[in-house]
């Protein structure tokens, strides 16, 4: 899936593949589940600014906290 160049969906790469660096068993699909269903997703789309105040290692930690799964990885 490509996605649309723009400052969005780049953050959204950028805490995709730091999560992958966070846990390597984890597949790019598996990784993109996660983030997908973390609140941090909810917020990008619903409040771009807010998430952009926040280092992409704070969402990596939200989204590992909200999925339990990433723990047995």
């Amino acid at each position: 899936m490509e996605l649309e160049d723009n400052p969005s969906n780049r953050y959204l790469e950028h805490v995709i593949e730091m999560l992958m660096e966070k846990y390597p068993s984890l597949s790019r699909g598996e990784a993109t589940k996660h983030v997908v269903k973390s609140s941090f997703f909810e917020t990008l789309k619903e409040d771009k600014e807010f998430v952009f105040h926040y280092h992409p290692t704070y969402w990596v930690d939200i989204v590992s906290s909200e999925s339990r799964i990433l723990i047995y990885t």
